[in-house]
């Protein structure tokens, strides 16, 4: 989000309500989770929670991750919560393309987003898409396109955005990329996606190997938390095709 973001994408309790004359009818009721409630807004930040930054040839990165819907810090207008997949720029400079789920401080659910960047001296351009359903897992996908030179940003299997850049020309070598798996906050009072009792998992998570062909594959993973919210955010690697994250 790098700006959700700039650098670099809510919790749903799900409650089912049967009556007694209809035992079969389900209600789902989307509200925040409140298994660690946040508090009031302290001071705006990005903190990323997920995979370490590495230089990685890619031509597209990809994974299906849990929609919830994280609480939000209280009392100011910064606060945000999302995950997402993410390319991004490996030469130093800000470049990226990132689409995902997110809440805002004046959104009640999740929604779809894309964003991307061409570098310092572009401007960031955003798109959001529809809610995201509770307990869904949509396929989240950036694809380099070599005909046009653009990346694609897909969501569940609806095309978000194209950028407007050919990274090959702005960001160099797609050997000096960076695909990035992440939960954003913008505040260390935000509830990062995920809690203790149902972590947010992404899954199926792959890089695209071959720029001509539909090739994917997976690369060794780190973890990493940013920021000053060791102490609420946590994360856990089961493979390098899965990770979790979640607010403790």
């Amino acid at each position: 989000m790098t700006q959700m973001t700039s650098r670099r994408s809510r919790h749903y309790f799900m409650v089912y309500v049967t009556g007694l004359l209809m035992a079969t009818l389900a209600i789902v009721l989307q509200v925040p989770d409140k298994t660690h409630a946040a508090g009031a807004c302290q001071t705006q930040t990005f903190i990323y929670d997920g995979t370490t930054s590495v230089n990685v040839t890619h031509w597209g990165i990809r994974a299906n991750i849990l929609a919830l819907n994280p609480s939000l810090c209280t009392g100011n207008t910064w606060g945000v919560s999302g995950a997402y997949v993410m390319s991004a720029a490996g030469n130093g400079g800000p470049g990226y393309a990132q689409v995902g789920y997110l809440r805002k401080w004046n959104t009640l659910n999740s929604i779809h987003f894309s964003q991307y960047r061409r570098d310092a001296n572009s401007t960031t351009v955003s798109k959001w898409g529809s809610s995201v359903p509770s307990g869904n897992s949509p396929l989240y996908q950036i694809i380099y396109v070599k005909s046009s030179g653009f990346f694609q940003m897909w969501a569940g299997g609806t095309l978000l955005d194209t950028t407007n850049f050919d990274p090959t020309i702005y960001w160099g070598l797609a050997s000096t990329w960076r695909p990035l798996y992440e939960g954003e906050t913008h505040d260390n009072q935000d509830d990062m996606p995920g809690n203790v009792a149902l972590n947010v998992y992404f899954q199926n998570m792959a890089i695209k190997t071959d720029v001509n062909n539909n090739v994917w594959g997976t690369f060794n993973v780190g973890l990493q938390i940013t920021g000053d919210a060791l102490n609420r955010y946590a994360n856990a690697k089961d493979s390098n095709s899965q990770i979790r994250i979640w607010t403790k």
